[in-house]
């Protein structure tokens, strides 16, 4: 009965209390990121304030669409964007302020796709990432996990989905070259 009380009295108090806390936040001014149509991956930010978001953009030929990376300023304005060919992308920040993007890589044809490797790609929100390369060894497998740490680590989970399932841990220190 006592805890029953205490719920009830917990529950009013916070139907009382306002919480335009989290309305009245400082949002910045929306924009639109032309050629979207969907959200790829999660936005991210780095330690500075900077960001980058991944949507999908349509391409002119058949297959998946071109992955888009567009910086975000601090101030919520929009920058730099590039087109990558990449499939289920997933995006982190690492180090200071560095990005890392990772995904399959584009396919026009189911055969195509049954080997396609998975790619990496390093930068910084401003000025995107410098190139994607192939993981060495995974074709036809795919990305399920991407993470990175404020040390300058990034971490990725490759694998397959049938067959022999597998799952593969690849880490990436600083600027040492990816090893499995």
């Amino acid at each position: 009965m006592r805890s029953t009380r205490t719920l009830v009295i917990a529950l009013a108090a916070s139907a009382i209390v306002p919480a335009t806390a989290w309305a009245d936040a400082s949002w910045s001014v929306p924009a639109t990121i032309p050629d979207a149509v969907a959200v790829a991956a999660p936005p991210v930010f780095t330690p500075t304030g900077h960001g980058e978001v991944a949507t999908l953009a349509p391409t002119s030929s058949p297959g998946f669409p071109d992955t888009l990376l567009t910086a975000v300023g601090p101030n919520g304005a929009l920058g730099h964007e590039q087109r990558l060919p990449l499939a289920s992308p997933r995006l982190v920040t690492y180090g200071q302020g560095a990005i890392a993007v990772a995904g399959t890589r584009t396919a026009m044809t189911g055969a195509q796709a049954a080997v396609a490797p998975v790619e990496l790609g390093t930068g910084i929100p401003a000025h995107g990432v410098a190139g994607l390369r192939a993981l060495p060894g995974t074709g036809g497998q795919q990305l399920f996990a991407l993470a990175g740490s404020p040390g300058g680590t990034v971490a990725l989970v490759t694998g397959t989905v049938t067959g022999h399932r597998q799952r593969i841990v690849w880490i990436r220190r600083g600027a040492a070259s990816a090893a499995r």
